[in-house]
């Protein structure tokens, strides 16, 4: 259901929010990476003209090295490539444990600069009409238009780090479909649907571990 590599994977892009990893994490990952970058698809390369009596059974066990490691004829996996199979999904097992233990730690980072950005987009929004269209931003003018971007601005943040909230989900075996989206990162505090509602950043997934 929840692919160790693409968890792992998704991990490793933590670092695009502007937070810096725990160590165990960090060196999880690269670990991780490391293995999914080892290149492990060589053909066997025997050069006869480089072979003389006194070489010749050496060269013969230089080519029986390669062979068993080579890729099996009509697509099977090679003894190389199931080594390395077996070895990134183990490390891909490490950085999702450590991407766990990581989330409140990541939250602390970025509640900071989630707050900000809840100010701005809540101070756009009550600066936009109440009917937003076009013909609307236009006749309201320039303030208005600027604040829609704005409004679209901080919207795109908030996006990133609901992505991210999702992703937290995965890592906690949490099925999306089961979460409610409408409070993944967002709560108001009050029934107060106003754009000068509170919001806050939430631990809510870890809740439900």
């Amino acid at each position: 259901m929840f692919e160790p590599k693409e968890l792992a994977n998704n991990v490793s892009r933590w670092t695009g929010l502007g937070v810096k990893l725990p160590k165990e994490l960090a060196d999880s990952i690269a670990v991780f990476e490391a293995l999914q970058w080892t290149e492990v698809g060589h053909a066997p390369v025997f050069d006869i003209e480089a072979v003389t009596p006194k070489n010749a059974a050496s060269k013969l066990r230089e080519l029986a090295d390669q062979l068993v490691l080579s890729e099996v004829p009509g697509g099977g996996l090679s003894v190389l490539q199931k080594a390395k199979m077996q070895a990134v999904d183990a490390a891909a097992q490490v950085v999702r444990s450590w991407g766990v233990h990581a989330i409140p730690e990541i939250i602390s980072q970025l509640t900071p600069q989630f707050d900000e950005h809840v100010e701005a987009y809540v101070e756009a929004v009550g600066k936009l009409p109440e009917d937003i269209t076009a013909e609307m931003l236009v006749s309201a003018g320039a303030d208005a238009v600027t604040a829609f971007s704005d409004a679209q601005r901080e919207v795109g943040y908030l996006n990133e780090i609901d992505g991210w909230s999702a992703q937290t989900a995965a890592l906690l075996g949490i099925i999306p479909k089961h979460q409610e989206v409408v409070i993944r990162i967002l709560q108001p505090e009050s029934m107060d649907s106003s754009p000068s509602s509170t919001v806050t950043l939430l631990g809510a997934v870890l809740d439900r571990r």
